[in-house]
């Protein structure tokens, strides 16, 4: 799959092999959980389609923020197809990664790493970018924070993929208001998120299927449905005026 923006005069970025990981979840086929300080969580561990991951990190445009050995942070580093694209199209990054899971196949893509929650991590170090898939469930939490480390200058970018949905919550507009994006990417095509979040959500959709036609549904069955729509939400250091709009297309 490749990633296209569209956007005069900008190159397409060259082919990158795509491998995707099979993971399990750990605590029933419909779920997805990790411990973390002695108590089961959710993981939401929906890991970023690589397609897309290219799309994004080259719509951040890094080779103007730092064209050597940028130092990059993936505060959800999860799969690690970000912190992938950042290696594909930069030279020489230096990639920093956090996770809560301490499995998290993605820290092996990661100079550095971290078992850490963003929400609760001290960063006492500037990075030239922030890249992120967050969890959805509190992202206002997780975005918020990832806002203060651009307008404090402790990072220059960042971007943030999120679904269509949360640029009308809320909590976003609460926690974007005075702090609004430079631009917004609506990404067309549809995501293949992959993990075991991918996998749990995957096996409920089965079961609702199965209850509901009285057999096993067909893999196109359950590929079908309703595709929700994803952004990537880009925050600049020192960026006044209105937020600009554009599209990223990815094919599958």
């Amino acid at each position: 799959m490749t990633g296209q923006l569209l956007m005069p005069g900008v190159q397409p970025a060259p082919e990158v092999e795509v491998v995707r990981r099979a993971i399990a979840p750990r605590t029933g086929a419909d779920r997805d959980e990790i411990e973390v300080g002695g108590v089961m969580v959710a993981a939401d561990r929906y890991y970023t389609d690589p397609a897309v991951a290219l799309a994004c990190v080259r719509a951040l445009g890094l080779y103007h923020v730092a064209p050597v050995a940028p130092v990059v942070l993936d505060p959800h580093v999860g799969g690690g197809d970000l912190i992938r694209a950042v290696r594909a199209l930069v030279h020489s990054p230096v990639c920093v990664g956090l996770d809560i899971d301490p499995d998290a196949p993605g820290r092996a893509d990661c100079d550095e790493h971290e078992v850490a929650d963003w929400r609760t991590y001290a960063l006492d170090r500037d990075v030239d970018a922030i890249v992120a898939n967050p969890p959805f469930h509190g992202f206002d939490d997780h975005v918020s924070l990832i806002i203060d480390a651009v307008t404090s200058g402790r990072a220059q970018v960042a971007g943030v993929l999120l679904p269509e949905s949360a640029l009308s919550a809320p909590r976003f507009c609460d926690v974007t208001s005075g702090r609004e994006p430079a631009e917004i990417w609506h990404i067309v095509g549809r995501i293949r998120f992959h993990g075991p979040g991918m996998v749990a959500s995957t096996e409920r959709r089965r079961i609702r299927l199965r209850a509901k036609l009285g057999r096993e549904p067909t893999a196109a069955e359950l590929r079908s449905g309703p595709a929700t729509g994803h952004v990537w939400v880009v925050w600049r250091h020192g960026h006044v005026g209105p937020t600009a709009t554009y599209w990223l297309r990815v094919a599958t």
